[in-house]
């Protein structure tokens, strides 16, 4: 059960896979990338969740924008509150 704990006590490498947002907003991405975790032998995975709030204000000022990339002309909050990077709709569903 607690294969971190072991793995440091015999001096083994505990790999921890990151999801991120690359998922994209949606669940079969999600879905895969924990397959690919397994498959590739990762111990864990890290899935970060955040809701806008914890991370930004709502606030229209240059300094919230985006101002190149794939993003551009968003405000952070409005990225950060839409589906594109939230995975935490994705945590209670059974196929995770």
């Amino acid at each position: 059960m607690f294969k971190l704990f072991d793995k440091i006590k015999s001096v083994e490498v505990y790999v921890i896979a990151e999801m991120s947002a690359n998922h994209g907003g949606k669940l079969e991405n999600a879905i895969e990338i924990v397959r690919q975790a397994a498959q590739t032998g990762a111990d864990c995975l890290k899935i970060q969740t955040y809701t806008a709030d914890s991370l930004t204000i709502d606030c229209d000022n240059e300094y919230f924008r985006i101002k190149c990339g794939l993003w551009d002309g968003y405000k952070l909050y409005d990225l950060y509150k839409g589906k594109h990077l939230d995975i935490t709709a994705f945590i209670a569903h059974p196929s995770i």
